[in-house]
């Protein structure tokens, strides 16, 4: 066999390689975006979850605006809500 065929075959052989590792990777960022998408869902559903309940029972909570500057825990601006 001449040199051209091994030549064309270590080059096929590393395209298979990369192909592979590249296939590999997009598969990876795929499978955390699935999960980060789950957990937004669940988050969200929560969220309008409680919502819900705030709004069916308005009587009992007061919303309160609160300014905090604060370098510990970063917080510049937060809505709370206190029970009445």
């Amino acid at each position: 066999m001449d040199d051209g065929f091994w030549g064309l075959f270590v080059l096929l052989l590393a395209l298979g390689v990369l192909s592979k590792l590249s296939v590999d990777r997009v598969a990876k960022q795929l499978k955390f975006e699935t999960f980060k998408n789950r957990e937004l869902q669940k988050k969200l559903k929560y969220a309008v979850e409680t919502i819900g309940k705030m709004e069916r029972n308005q009587t009992s909570f007061t919303r309160v605006n609160l300014t905090w500057i604060t370098s510990e825990c970063g917080w510049t601006k937060r809505c709370f809500i206190l029970p009445s």
